[in-house]
């Protein structure tokens, strides 16, 4: 027996031959697809350069506020160093305004007692 199918041979489509408009529809739709990929691959690219060029803008952000947050931080050390050197200025010269006044209120009894003691004087010499 013959493995090949019995009947005509006349017919295209019996011999798994596609007629020429579908073979020319199917070729279009293939065209139309092959199409399509490539827009949509030229789109991912145009996203792909778009994410590269926001993610360059955003590295150089980053590495200025880093920069700036590095000369904050310079800056911060250095006022605390004067701060620290302020405030021990300050209880100085609070100990040493202490100590004056202390001196000026002995002083200021000495002279009243001098004073007194001169105005005894005066007034119990005469």
């Amino acid at each position: 027996m013959s493995s090949f199918p019995s009947g005509p041979r006349s017919s295209s489509a019996s011999q798994g031959i596609l007629p020429y408009s579908s073979l020319q529809s199917f070729n279009n739709e293939l065209a139309k697809s092959i199409d399509q990929l490539r827009e949509q691959r030229e789109n991912l690219l145009r996203l792909l350069r778009d994410d590269d060029l926001t993610q360059t803008a955003l590295e150089d952000e980053i590495e200025k506020l880093r920069a700036r947050l590095a000369a904050v931080e310079r800056g911060k050390a250095r006022r605390k160093e004067a701060l620290a050197e302020a405030e021990k200025l300050l209880t100085e010269a609070e100990d040493v305004y202490r100590k004056i006044l202390n001196s000026s209120q002995i002083l200021l009894e000495a002279i009243k007692t001098g004073a007194s003691k001169v105005d005894s004087a005066m007034s119990g010499g005469s």
